[in-house]
């Protein structure tokens, strides 16, 4: 699943990536890419891509909160930025939750960011055979 925002304000509410398709315990991984926004111009000045360039500054990362089931405040803020990937593995996901708080700082109004989870999915599952496939905000979501 990919899902892409265009503001970068935008955050990712508190859940568990617990849908019953997936093989119990697998790693899961997320991959954050965050542009420099509208006016982005590459290494050479002639014009943007809207992705980092090692010639500009980063821009700032985002936060990934991680709360234990049942509490109001994270245990744990990972800062996410342009490249990071994230690995949520073992019991996470049966122990704890995880989201990206929406920001209304001006430094990600200008900015998109995408987001790419690959998660493992039970062998035979309608995620595997591509069966149930529907549209949802996020991108293609097997069902």
């Amino acid at each position: 699943m990919g899902p892409w925002r265009r503001d970068g304000r935008a955050g990712m509410g508190r859940h568990r990536d617990a849908e019953p398709a997936l093989e119990p315990g697998a790693p899961i991984f997320s991959y954050s890419f965050l542009s420099d926004g509208p006016e982005t111009a590459d290494a050479s000045g002639a014009g943007g891509s809207g992705l980092p360039s090692a010639s500009l500054p980063s821009p700032p990362p985002r936060l990934f909160d991680i709360y234990r089931l049942g509490a109001h405040r994270p245990i744990a803020s990972v800062p996410l930025g342009h490249g990071d990937v994230l690995v949520m593995a073992g019991t996470m996901q049966e122990t704890h939750e995880h989201g990206i708080r929406v920001s209304a700082a001006k430094a990600y109004a200008q900015q998109s960011r995408i987001n790419i989870t690959v998660r493992a999915f039970k062998p035979g599952s309608a995620a595997v055979t591509g069966a149930n496939i529907a549209e949802t905000s996020g991108g293609v979501h097997r069902q």
